[in-house]
């Protein structure tokens, strides 16, 4: 950003004074937007706690009626240590942009298995206190169908015998790179040890 200098004087102040404030809030602002559209911040899920994405995206409800949001190929029994690919499908008319944020975990509320993700591009994994939390990145925000988003990953299960929970929550984006005019969505799929 280019920063003009004036060396007019307002009330004692130098005017390149307000420039260099209005400067600093803007790229403050534009490094958080970019950050959040980079996906969120870690423990955003809604799961086990934490807040969902309406934390930032406040202007609807959380879970308003109209989206469709699946986790396809979830075994109803895994087996520990195999493999599964699974699909996020979020379905929505007003859909121009779409991200989300999800974890996985044991009934106690600890890690549950491993996120493996061939394109790093499109989807990244964060850890915060011991969780993984997988979420899109910015060129994963745009990989629309119409009015449909997906993204695929890998999960590798846990060698334990509790149940797996996997709490995600998903931003409806209108694509303004605000945080207004987001609809956000929290679901909670389930799946247990053969």
């Amino acid at each position: 950003m280019a920063l003009i200098r004036e060396r007019l004087v307002v009330r004692g102040f130098p005017r390149t004074v307000g420039v260099v404030i209005a400067a600093g809030a803007c790229a403050l602002a534009a490094s958080t937007l970019a950050a959040y559209s980079s996906g969120p911040p870690p423990g955003h899920t809604a799961g086990f706690g934490e807040p969902a994405c309406n934390a930032c995206h406040y202007d609807y409800v959380l879970n308003e009626a109209g989206a469709v949001i699946r986790l396809d190929s979830l075994p109803r029994h895994y087996t520990a240590g195999q493999t599964y690919p699974l699909t996020l499908v979020v379905r929505h008319t007003e859909l121009k942009r779409g991200g989300f944020q999800l974890s996985a975990r044991l009934a106690d509320g600890t890690q549950a298995g491993a996120f493996v993700i061939a394109d790093t591009l499109l989807l990244t994994v964060r850890g915060k206190a011991g969780i993984d939390y997988l979420s899109h990145t910015m060129a994963g925000a745009d990989r629309l169908s119409g009015d449909s988003i997906t993204w695929r990953f890998l999960w590798v299960a846990p060698a334990s015998r509790q149940g797996v929970v996997f709490n995600v929550a998903v931003n409806v984006a209108n694509r303004d790179a605000s945080e207004f005019g987001d609809r956000i969505f929290a679901r909670s799929f389930e799946t247990s040890a053969q």
